[in-house]
C-alpha cells in the first residue's frame, strides 16, 4: 500500500514497507498502526487506496529521511545541513541515519562546504584592507567574535553560519545565503542585506541600527 505523508504542509508518498524498514522508529511504528486500516492484496501497489500521516516538521531534512530509507545511503542537497538531518534522525528514532550522519562528520563532511578555515578569516581581516569574501563557500563556519568591520560577503554562502558577538559594522551580505545564520549579539550597524535569503537567520540581541535590508 502507498502511504501519503504530510510534513510542514508537503506531501511524500512511499511504501507502507519502506517506513517500516528499522524497527522501533517513528515511521515504523506510525506504519504499524495503519496496517489493521490498510487492505491486504496482492494487486500493484499503485492502484491501492493512500493512507495517510502528518508530521509537523521541516520537509526540506525529511527528504533525506526518506531517502535513506530507500537506499540506504545518506544524501542530502545542496541547503541542507548535516545537524538539520541529525535532528530528525533522533526525532524519527533511526539509530542508522544518526551513524550515517556521525560518520560524515567524521569523514570531514564540513571540509568541502567551507572555502576558509576560521583561522584563515581572521589572517584576511587582519591583513588585508579589502577584507573580502565575496562569493565564497563558508558554510556552518564558526566565526562568533570575531573583528569584521566593513568586510564584504556579498554573494557568499554562509548557511549554518555563526556570527555571534562579532563586530560587522557597515559589512555587506548583499545576494548572500545566511539562511539559518547566527547573529546573536552582534554589531550589525549600518550593514547591508539588500536581496540576502535570512530564513531562520537568529538576530536575537543583535545591534541593527541603520541597516539595510531591502529585498531581504
Amino acid at each position: 500500500p502507498i502511504i501519503s505523508i504530510c510534513v510542514g504542509g508537503l506531501e511524500f508518498k512511499t511504501l507502507l514497507s519502506t517506513l517500516k524498514k528499522h524497527e522501533g522508529s517513528l515511521l515504523a511504528d506510525s506504519a504499524l498502526s495503519l496496517q489493521s486500516s490498510v487492505p491486504t492484496t496482492t494487486s500493484s501497489p499503485t492502484s491501492q487506496e493512500d493512507h495517510k500521516l502528518f508530521f509537523d516538521r521541516d520537509p526540506r531534512y525529511f527528504c533525506s529521511v526518506l531517502n535513506f530509507l530507500r537506499t540506504g545511503k545518506l544524501i542530502y542537497d545542496e541547503g541542507v545541513s548535516l545537524d538539520g538531518i541529525a535532528e530528525e534522525a533522533e526525532y524519527f528514532r533511526i539509530e542508522p541515519l544518526m551513524n550515517a550522519v556521525r560518520t560524515r562528520r567524521e569523514h570531514g563532511a564540513s571540509s568541502v562546504t567551507c572555502d576558509l578555515s576560521r583561522e584563515k578569516v581572521i589572517w584576511v581581516a587582519a591583513n588585508s584592507d579589502r577584507r573580502s569574501f565575496r562569493g565564497l563557500r563558508l558554510r556552518n563556519l564558526d566565526m562568533t567574535k570575531l573583528d569584521l568591520m566593513g568586510a564584504n560577503f556579498c554573494k557568499a554562502d554562509l548557511y549554518g553560519a555563526k556570527f555571534d558577538e562579532a563586530d560587522m559594522i557597515h559589512a555587506r551580505f548583499s545576494d548572500a545565503n545566511l539562511e539559518n545564520v547566527s547573529f546573536r549579539g552582534a554589531n550589525l550597524a549600518y550593514t547591508l542585506f539588500h536581496n540576502a535569503r535570512l530564513m531562520n537567520a537568529d538576530f536575537t540581541g543583535a545591534n541593527l541600527h541603520g541597516a539595510q535590508l531591502q529585498g531581504a
